[in-house]
């Protein structure tokens, strides 16, 4: 080898390889894969808090569940049918009163009820309208013709009405008939079924007439002891008929015989073996009465 070809050896020398491209890659890499990961937690984080948002909400749903049950629930049966029926009579008289006022065009409905909204209104015009509710009402209307002597106390009902009669028989300015009934449901009963006459002042109609004669004639019996009331009966129910359970005439219709007629002797349930003794009874008068009428 010649010397020019040594030199020129010495001064080519091997390119040293870059490193600083490819760890600038994985630099980039590496910032790639930190956003992702970042990115990754952020949402699942954004998920496990919208997880515990739906589980508060849930959690939130059933104690607002528990507090509304703990304030409507009501453990006694009794009580519980008395206050549904109070509130769903309340709701009935709510609506006629609406419909009322909107069918007589009796001035605007939200003067009275400020709450009502147009729209829940407008609903309800459009309701009152239909043939549905056409014949619903007519249905209604033919149920209570057949009532001949209605009450007519209004909506504050008996026991609001009670306090103004009270007045009424204090003056003693009422009829005669009215002051000989010496029951309090059976007077109740017919001061609720007056009419207003042409004077403006109230009277027994001629319907209430006969039951009004009926319970004078029965009271004298029960003043002399001629009658005795039985178990779970009284002046009025000895006039008219049995009660029918779950309500008290002349008392409320959300009151029940227990309370509605205190003071009377409540009926005594027979069971089987009274049933069956008094069966027995019955068959052994009728044999006898039998072998009495057989000739010997």
């Amino acid at each position: 080898m010649s010397q020019s070809q040594a030199k020129k050896n010495k001064k080519r020398k091997p390119k040293a390889v870059s490193q600083s491209r490819p760890s600038r890659k994985l630099d980039v890499n590496k910032n790639e894969i930190e956003v992702k990961n970042a990115e990754e937690e952020d949402s699942s984080a954004t998920v496990i808090d919208q997880e515990k948002e739906a589980k508060n909400c849930v959690v939130d749903q059933k104690k607002e569940a528990k507090s509304c049950m703990k304030r409507w629930t009501i453990c006694d049966e009794n009580r519980r049918t008395s206050v549904l029926k109070s509130c769903n009579e309340k709701w009935r008289t709510y609506k006629k009163s609406i419909t009322r006022k909107i069918s007589t065009n009796n001035g605007d409905p939200r003067e009275t009820w400020t709450y009502l909204e147009d729209a829940d209104l407008e609903i309800f015009r459009q309701w009152i309208s239909t043939d549905e509710f056409q014949v619903i009402s007519e249905k209604a209307k033919a149920s209570s013709q057949h009532n001949t002597n209605p009450a007519k106390v209004g909506p504050h009902g008996y026991r609001g009405n009670k306090l103004k009669w009270e007045q009424e028989m204090a003056s003693g300015e009422l009829e005669p008939q009215l002051y000989e009934i010496k029951s309090e449901r059976g007077r109740d009963y017919v001061m609720g079924r007056r009419s207003k006459n042409a004077s403006g002042s109230k009277t027994i109609p001629p319907s209430m007439k006969p039951i009004v004669n009926k319970m004078v004639e029965v009271q004298a019996q029960i003043s002399k002891g001629d009658v005795v009331p039985g178990p779970g009966e009284d002046l009025l129910t000895m006039v008219i008929g049995p009660e029918h359970p779950g309500r008290t005439r002349a008392v409320g219709h959300d009151v029940g015989l227990r309370i509605g007629m205190q003071g009377t002797e409540k009926k005594k349930r027979k069971t089987f073996h009274d049933k069956e003794s008094e069966a027995i009874s019955y068959l052994k008068a009728t044999l006898d009465i039998g072998i009495l009428q057989c000739p010997n």
